[in-house]
C-alpha cells in the first residue's frame, strides 16, 4: 500500500511538473514598449500569410509584405517558428505583425516577441516608414523612402560626432543599454550596413588622426541614401528639425 501511495505521489508530481513546463512559453507577455521590441528585432513587418509548410520541428510561413518598420526591403519574406511555440498559430490569408530575428541566415519568430494578429491601432500609434504603394494595404509592391534627417556619428544629437558618441555606441554593443536610439544609421559610422566594433574605431581614427571623413550625411544633416538591414530612423535628429 505504501508503495502504491508513493507511486501515485510521484505520478502527480510528474503531471504538475509537465503542466508547469509546457505552460511557461505561452505565459510570456508581449513587450510593453513597442520601441523596445523594434530595437531587438531584425525584421518587423506587417504581412499576409501566403503559405505554410512543416519541416522537421518547425513551421515555415511565406509572408506577403505590406509594411516594414525594420529589416530588409522585400515584397516577400520567409519566417519560421518552432511547432512547440504554442502562442503562434498563423492562418493563411490573415494579416500579422511579425517580429523576427535573423538566426543562421533565416528569419525566425518565437514566443515572447511582438508577433501577433494585426490590429489597426498599431498603425495609428506607430506608422511604418515603408508601405506597399501610396496607401497602406493596397498593392504588393513595397515602395520605401527614408525621409528622416540625421548626422552620421551624432548618436546623442548634439550636432557633433565625438567621443561621447563612441561611448554610447560601445554601451549599446556591450552593456545592452536599454535607452532607445533614434537612428541606427547614425551609429553605423562607416556605413557598412551593420553595427560592430569597426564603427567606434572608424570614428576614433577620424577624430584623433584625421583619417577619412564619415560617409554622408556628415558633417551636416541629410538622409540615408543606401538600403541595408538597419532600421530607418524613428524621427528627425534633434539638430536636424527645420
Amino acid at each position: 500500500m505504501n508503495q502504491l501511495k508513493m507511486s501515485v505521489k510521484i505520478l502527480l508530481c510528474l503531471v504538475i511538473y509537465h503542466q508547469s513546463t509546457t505552460a511557461q512559453p505561452c505565459d510570456c507577455p508581449i513587450p510593453i514598449e513597442l520601441e523596445h521590441a523594434l530595437m531587438s528585432a531584425d525584421s518587423f513587418i506587417l504581412g499576409e500569410i501566403q503559405s505554410s509548410t512543416i519541416e522537421e520541428k518547425k513551421n515555415i510561413v511565406t509572408v506577403e509584405v505590406e509594411a516594414i518598420w525594420k529589416g530588409p526591403i522585400l515584397n516577400e519574406l520567409e519566417v519560421s517558428y518552432l511547432l512547440t511555440d504554442c502562442r503562434l498559430d498563423f492562418k493563411i490569408g490573415e494579416k500579422y505583425i511579425i517580429d523576427s530575428r535573423l538566426i543562421d541566415g533565416s528569419y525566425q519568430t518565437f514566443n515572447c516577441t511582438y508577433t501577433e494578429k494585426f490590429s489597426e491601432g498599431l498603425l495609428d500609434r506607430y506608422p511604418p516608414p515603408c508601405v506597399s504603394g501610396e496607401e497602406i494595404l493596397t498593392t504588393n509592391k513595397v515602395d520605401c523612402e527614408f525621409p528622416y534627417r540625421f548626422i552620421r556619428g551624432d548618436i546623442n544629437e548634439d550636432g557633433l560626432a565625438d567621443i561621447s558618441d563612441v561611448i554610447i555606441s560601445l554601451e549599446y554593443m556591450f552593456i545592452a543599454n536599454e535607452n532607445i536610439l533614434n537612428c541606427m544609421d547614425a551609429v553605423d559610422f562607416d556605413d557598412s550596413g551593420s553595427i560592430d566594433l569597426t564603427d567606434p574605431i572608424y570614428l576614433l581614427e577620424h577624430f584623433f588622426f584625421g583619417s577619412q571623413a564619415l560617409p554622408q550625411p556628415f558633417p551636416n544633416c541629410g538622409v540615408e541614401d543606401s538600403h541595408d538591414f538597419l532600421s530607418p530612423c524613428l524621427d528627425h535628429s534633434a539638430v536636424c528639425r527645420d
